[in-house]
């Protein structure tokens, strides 16, 4: 894989929280009843993800466990961060693996369904709407940062 090819996809992963923020200022009236599905969809999406990495790197034991914890840690609290970290070292086991595209457009739905329900309903109807919002997405580019320097390795 080449770098440039490497960096797209990682950047289309970063910033699919935003579209997911601009998906929930497009609908902010379909966001409420749409949340326990988009919750739903969450974990469904991140536990197949989780899995088919498990499965492809089950050769190697400190792999399998290190996505087991990582899974453990997505679901159990919630940190930006971590989770911004998380999706940058999923991001490079992939491109490790044949699943490339499927991984990547996990990734992606993850993201997007985590930047609508991250929106909150009030702040929707603001005028300094994305002023607020981009503060808050300022860790979009974390996933960038853990994964970009991996490429090398």
């Amino acid at each position: 894989m080449q770098f440039w090819q490497y960096a797209a996809g990682l950047f289309l992963i970063a910033f699919a929280p935003l579209l997911g923020i601009l998906l929930a200022k497009i609908s902010s009236d379909e966001r409420k009843p749409g949340e326990k599905w988009f919750v739903l969809l969450r974990y469904c999406i991140l536990g197949f993800t989780s899995l088919m990495l498990l499965w492809l790197r089950r050769d190697s034991v400190w792999l399998a466990s290190a996505i087991v914890v990582g899974t453990l840690l997505f679901v159990g609290r919630s940190y930006p961060l971590l989770h911004s970290a998380l999706v940058g070292l999923a991001y490079w086991q992939a491109t490790k693996t044949v699943l490339l595209l499927e991984i990547s457009f996990g990734l992606i739905l993850l993201g997007i369904v985590g930047g609508t329900l991250h929106a909150a309903p009030r702040s929707l109807r603001q005028r300094m709407f994305w002023t607020n919002q981009f503060s808050d997405f300022a860790i979009v580019i974390w996933p960038v940062l853990i994964a970009l320097p991996l490429y090398f390795f």
